[in-house]
């Protein structure tokens, strides 16, 4: 019995994209050479977003989401955008909680 790959879809500027949650591999994109370390790829051949489901899938899935949504976006710009993206995540939860506890940070 073969394990089941968890697949979602999403409407990015109008279009039908997917969500696969598994390390892209070669053939994924015949534009793009995959590394054997890769964790994720956008592929705009196939409107599809591979993600591979470890400890780094918030980060890999978000930086995948911002190439598929400003495709004219830089490596360098993409990986500063994530970069934000993940230190205000790892952020808002804890000043949240303490605004709710009433500690100022």
């Amino acid at each position: 019995m073969t394990k089941r790959v968890p697949k979602r879809t999403l409407t990015i500027h109008g279009e039908k994209w997917r969500l696969i949650f598994r390390a892209p591999k070669a053939g994924d994109d015949l534009m793009t050479d995959i590394e054997p370390d890769d964790q994720g790829l956008c592929s705009y051949e196939n409107n599809t977003i591979y993600i591979a489901p470890n400890s780094e899938a918030l980060g890999t899935g978000i930086h995948e989401l911002l190439h598929a949504c400003f495709p004219d976006l830089s490596e360098e710009s993409v990986e500063h955008a994530e970069n934000v993206i993940m230190k205000y995540l790892s952020v808002f939860p804890q000043e949240l909680h303490a605004k709710e506890e009433g500690i100022e940070l």
